[in-house]
């Protein structure tokens, strides 16, 4: 690719990046004056799901009991191994939650919701076998937490409102994309998200 084509840059907010003085797009631009830059859309839409999330108090605590299951397995190799004994050679796994990145968040929430059923009962196993009561007593809370109804429909409906986003961040993250494909990409999950 010859810098002389280039007509646009696009990165994330991050100063190094963005800086009009010495980020990338900065130096960028002294070599090639025609190359404007603009805000990342994959990262615009990863901030505007951000700020949504955070005006929901229930949304924002289904997310801190998404990173309690991970981390009541993830910080124990006998629980992990344990739970790994349920879900067999599956290739979906819990997800350590991404704190910037919600296209991120998709895919621990989707290991979770395939997982449901595994992850209770591995929590039963450790609620009724384990000798540590802190361990019996924290796996009985989770499991208690995630057999709510508010739990499972907020799994059931973040799953498909994140898919949604899912679809066009990635999109938005390729190489070779135009911009009608990727205005496509947005229209068609606004439309579903409505």
């Amino acid at each position: 690719m010859k810098l002389s084509n280039c007509r646009g840059q696009g990165y994330d907010g991050a100063n190094v990046m963005s800086g009009i003085y010495n980020g990338v797009q900065a130096l960028f631009k002294k070599n090639q004056p025609n190359a404007m830059y603009m805000h990342c859309a994959a990262h615009n839409l990863n901030l505007v799901i951000n700020d949504a999330v955070k005006c929901c108090v229930e949304v924002a605590s289904f997310f801190v009991m998404l990173e309690d299951v991970y981390s009541f397995f993830g910080n124990s190799i006998n629980r992990w191994d344990l739970l790994s004994k349920y879900t067999g050679e599956s290739q979906i796994t819990l997800k350590r939650l991404n704190p910037t990145r919600w296209a991120g968040r998709y895919t621990s929430l989707f290991a979770v919701k395939i997982g449901f059923l595994d992850i209770m009962k591995a929590l039963s196993e450790i609620s009724i076998t384990s000798t540590k009561r802190e361990e019996r007593e924290e796996a009985v809370r989770i499991q208690k937490n995630m057999s709510s109804f508010e739990l499972v429909f907020l799994c059931v409906l973040l799953s498909k409102i994140l898919n949604e986003v899912h679809i066009p961040s990635k999109l938005l993250q390729t190489k070779n994309l135009d911009l009608t494909t990727a205005s496509g990409s947005l229209e068609n999950a606004s439309k579903n998200l409505k």
